[in-house]
């Protein structure tokens, strides 16, 4: 995710169009705010929860998603000079792996009901599994990415007036 945030961040300085709209923390939304404080002062910033999302995500879609995803982190990788893509690539599995984890995850999660019925999730991801917010945002960031790009295509304009989602 940290890859994918940075490679956009650096197209963000060139294009002014933001296509990576997942964050870590809350405070990075309020920094984001304050330094923008000027821009939104007469307008009316809204929130939404999604509190729906992660149990309605199809597996067939994650996992085609999180592959695009992961693919798209390495071939950025591939651009970075050698001594940074050297030490990055030390810390990381093969993206092969990394999908196998996922697909594992997603394929193989349970879970044990009050009453002790155990029931195996085929839709979506349980809200509070660990990697739960990583694979929902490694899911629709594809997704989001190309609604940027269609934007860009049609009304570059708009595009930039989403550079405050996220």
């Amino acid at each position: 995710m940290k890859l994918l945030q940075e490679k956009d961040q650096k197209q963000f300085k060139i294009t002014g169009v933001r296509k990576c709209w997942f964050i870590k923390s809350t405070e990075e939304v309020f920094l984001e705010v304050k330094a923008n404080s000027e821009y939104l002062k007469d307008r009316r910033p809204r929130t939404f929860d999604f509190n729906t999302m992660y149990t309605n995500l199809q597996h067939e879609r994650i996992i085609r998603n999180v592959k695009k995803s992961i693919t798209e982190a390495f071939e950025y990788i591939d651009t970075l000079p050698f001594m940074e893509r050297e030490k990055i690539i030390q810390q990381l599995d093969s993206p092969e792996r990394i999908m196998e984890i996922v697909i594992f995850i997603v394929k193989n999660t349970y879970l044990c009901t009050n009453g002790g019925v155990v029931r195996h999730q085929k839709i979506g991801l349980p809200m509070g599994t660990n990697s739960a917010p990583e694979i929902a945002n490694l899911t629709l960031y594809p997704d989001e990415k190309a609604f940027v790009e269609q934007l860009i295509e049609q009304h570059p304009r708009l595009a930039q007036r989403h550079n405050l989602n996220f």
